[in-house]
C-alpha cells in the first residue's frame, strides 16, 4: 500500500506525537489527551511495526531484527525518528533553563558574515530658533560593536543494536542531554565573554578599552558584597552614565537607567534572595529599617559557572548591576535567521561507521557586548 503524501505526513505526525507521549517528552496536555484517545505507536518496535504495515506487509510475530532489517529502507522511519529526536533536543535545552538569558538581549542574523550593531545615541541638541532662523540639520552617532555567528555541533547515533533492543533511551534521554548541553554551551559562552581579560572583559570596537575600564565609569570597587549600599552606589553610577553624542560638542546628557538585574556567583545566592525579597534591610544595623529594592523592581541571576569564573580571578564576591535589556542592551547573542533552537537532521549511518541512523544536532550563535554604558561591575571586595 502506497501512501499519499498528505496520509504520509498524518501518520508520521501521529507516530511522531505517540512515541513523544511515550518517551515523557511531549509537555502538551492537549497532545498527550489526543494520543489517550487514539495512541499510536509507543517504542521502537511498534513504530518499526508501523512503519513495515505502511509499507503493505504484515509484521506480526517479527523478531526485532527482523523488524529492523524489513523498516529500515522504509521513508517513514528515520521521519518519524527525526520528529522525535528534534522534540527531545528541545525538551532538554528548555529544561537545563541557561541563567545567561535573563539579562542577555536576543538577535538574529541572515547569514555568517558579521553584523554590524549599531549604537544610537541621544539626538544632537535641540537649538533655539529665532524668529526667521533656518533649521539646522542634525545627525545621530555611527558608533557599532560587531557580531559573527558560527557553527557549533556533534553526531549521535540511533544504533541497530539500540533499534533491536528496543532501547526507548536512545530516543529520548541521549538527545535530551545533548539538548541541554547545547543551552550550558550557550550559558558558558556568555559569562565567558562577561568575565574575559581577568574580568576586564574584551575590547570594544567604540574606543578600542575593555567593557570593564575606568574611563567608561562602570567599575566599582571596595563597596563590598550585595547589599542596599553596593547596588545603590551601582544604580547611580548606571543613573549617571554618560549617554553617547551624537556630535562632539554636545552637552553632556546621562542615561538614567534603573536597575533591573543582579548578576552573581552561587556564593552569595542566599544574601542576593534576602536583600531583593525582604522588605527590611537584612544588614541595617538598627532592625525594621526599609529596604528600598524588596519591590521586585530588580531580577536576581546566580550562576554556579559564573561563580567559577569569578573565584578563579580572585574575585568571589563580584557582581554585576545591569540595565533593562530592552532599554540598554550589554550582553547581546545572535542566532542564525530560524535556528534559535538546535537543529536536528539524519541519514543511515554510513558503511564503516555504526550501523543505524545518524543524527546531527547543531546550531549557529556568536555572542558580543553590545554597549558597556549598561552594565556596572562591583568587585566584591571591602577597604582595608
Amino acid at each position: 500500500m502506497i501512501l499519499r503524501f498528505d496520509e504520509q505526513d498524518k501518520f508520521r505526525a501521529h507516530a511522531s506525537r505517540s512515541l513523544a507521549v511515550a518517551l515523557r517528552i511531549e509537555k502538551d496536555l492537549a497532545v498527550i489527551a489526543d494520543v489517550q484517545k487514539n495512541p499510536g505507536p509507543r517504542n521502537l518496535h511498534q513504530l518499526m511495526a508501523y512503519c513495515i504495515r505502511q509499507m503493505g506487509r504484515d509484521p506480526i510475530g517479527l523478531s526485532g531484527h527482523e523488524l529492523y532489517s524489513m523498516s529500515i529502507g522504509s521513508s517513514d522511519l528515520p521521519a518519524v525518528l527525526e520528529n522525535t529526536i528534534n522534540k527531545a533536543v528541545s525538551v532538554g535545552y528548555n529544561e537545563a533553563a541557561p541563567s545567561f538569558l535573563a539579562f542577555t538581549k536576543e538577535d538574529e542574523t541572515e547569514n555568517f558574515n558579521p553584523k554590524k550593531l549599531i549604537k544610537m545615541s541621544n539626538f544632537s541638541d535641540i537649538d533655539d530658533l529665532p524668529e526667521g532662523t533656518p533649521f539646522k540639520n542634525k545627525k545621530l552617532s555611527d558608533k557599532y560593536e560587531s557580531i559573527q555567528v558560527s557553527t557549533k555541533g556533534n553526531v549521535c547515533t540511533v544504533t541497530r543494536q539500540a533499534m533491536i533492543n528496543d532501547d526507548t533511551d536512545s530516543l529520548s534521554q541521549i538527545p535530551r542531554l545533548m539538548g541541554a548541553a547545547v543551552a550550558r554551551r550557550r550559558n558558558q559562552d556568555a559569562y565567558d565573554l562577561l568575565t574575559f581579560n581577568n574580568l576586564a572583559g574584551p575590547l570594544t570596537n567604540e574606543d578600542g578599552k575593555a567593557v570593564f575600564h575606568a574611563d567608561h565609569s562602570n567599575l566599582i570597587e571596595n563597596s563590598g558584597t550585595p547589599s542596599v549600599s553596593s547596588i545603590g552606589a551601582a544604580e547611580r553610577k548606571l543613573m549617571e552614565m554618560p549617554a553617547l553624542k551624537a556630535e562632539p560638542g554636545d552637552s553632556d546628557s546621562f542615561m538614567n537607567l534603573p536597575a533591573r538585574y543582579l548578576i552573581a556567583g552561587a556564593a552569595n545566592k542566599i544574601t542576593i534572595n534576602q536583600l531583593l525579597f525582604s522588605g527590611i534591610d537584612p544588614n541595617a544595623s538598627i532592625s525594621g529599617v526599609f529596604n528600598p529594592y524588596s519591590a521586585g523592581a530588580i531580577i536576581p541571576v546566580v550562576d554556579a559557572y559564573l561563580q567559577a569564573k569569578l573565584t578563579a580571578a580572585g574575585k568571589a564576591n563580584a557582581f554585576y548591576i545591569a540595565a533593562d535589556k530592552e532599554m540598554l542592551p550589554s550582553l547581546t547573542i545572535c542566532y542564525l535567521s530560524g535556528s534559535r533552537e538546535p537543529i536536528v537532521r539524519q541519514e543511515p549511518s554510513r558503511i564503516g561507521a555504526a550501523q543505524g541512523i545518524t543524527f546531527e544536532i547543531y546550531s549557529d550563535w556568536g555572542y558580543v557586548f553590545e554597549d558597556f554604558r549598561g552594565i556596572i561591575f562591583n568587585d566584591g571586595a571591602t577597604a582595608g
